[in-house]
């Protein structure tokens, strides 16, 4: 197995999207596909990649969610450390809402926070964001 490690702080410059989701949500597919294009639109200005966690995730749920939705950004695994430091999780709130996005600026600033959202209108956002950015 090919071992990659992905730190945010690597994107400085790009603005990022990370995108924490679950395999079997409806939702997250369609955000999923959404990304895709944004990726293909944006080229190198832009970096996304998805995080699910583990479990009830795992190499099998994640390959066939790729092959399915054909998606060529990375799906990284978290045990939950990632997700409890964006989403600021205690024992007495330790949940989210997939899929769940957050834009990244090039100076690594959450920009956007986006809870249950499924893509709608995200490359005029990213516009509008990238312009006012300049």
């Amino acid at each position: 197995m090919n071992i990659h490690r992905y730190d945010p702080q690597d994107y400085r410059g790009k603005w990022l999207l990370i995108d924490f989701m679950k395999t079997d949500c409806p939702h997250c597919q369609a955000l999923a596909k959404v990304l895709e294009q944004v990726k293909s639109h944006y080229g190198n200005r832009v970096a996304v990649f998805s995080i699910v966690i583990v479990p009830p995730e795992n190499q099998s749920t994640v390959a066939a969610f790729i092959r399915q939705f054909k998606i060529t950004y990375p799906i990284l695994f978290d045990q939950g450390q990632v997700a409890a430091s964006y989403f600021n999780m205690t024992p007495a709130n330790n949940k989210f809402d997939t899929p769940h996005l957050f834009i990244i600026d090039p100076n690594g600033i959450i920009v956007k926070d986006f809870a249950q959202y499924e893509g709608q209108g995200l490359m005029k956002e990213l516009d509008s964001l990238m312009t006012a950015h300049k």
